[in-house]
């Protein structure tokens, strides 16, 4: 029972890392969106010869950047979240599917991660653990 408590902790913590190098990485998305606010605020003088590019360029660069960068914070929520659970033993379906997420999204330490999440979660100790009642708080 110790070892599983002690992996679930570790996971909660790489939980956490793993949210913040998806945070971080959710920034380098906003390139897009300057490239975008840049390509239509020069208009004519960005073009060249050639003159300025069509003015849904700039937005779908701005599109693109913003959904990008939205996908990568709310992944990270996802596993500050899953992080939480996972060190409170409650809600195992959703850090089953973040894990499940994370394999496919953040190769290859959100594969690792969701890997061995997923391994952990499965053992019927771990599930016991999940089921138990959280220990209550004598009142003062």
């Amino acid at each position: 029972m110790d070892r599983d408590r002690d992996q679930l902790n570790l996971l909660a913590i790489f939980h956490y890392v793993v949210a913040a190098i998806l945070g971080l990485t959710g920034f380098a998305a906003l390139i897009y969106v300057a490239a975008g606010v840049v390509m239509l605020s020069l208009g004519g003088e960005f073009g060249g010869k050639g003159g300025p590019p069509p003015a849904f360029l700039g937005w779908i660069l701005i599109a693109v950047g913003a959904l990008i960068g939205v996908l990568f914070w709310s992944a990270a929520a996802a596993n500050v979240y899953s992080g939480r659970c996972l060190a409170r033993r409650r809600r195992r379906l959703l850090c089953f599917t973040v894990a499940i997420c994370d394999c496919m999204m953040f190769v290859p330490y959100g594969t690792l991660l969701g890997i061995f999440t997923i391994v952990v979660l499965v053992r019927p100790s771990v599930i016991r653990l999940f089921e138990d009642p959280p220990p209550t708080m004598a009142a003062p």
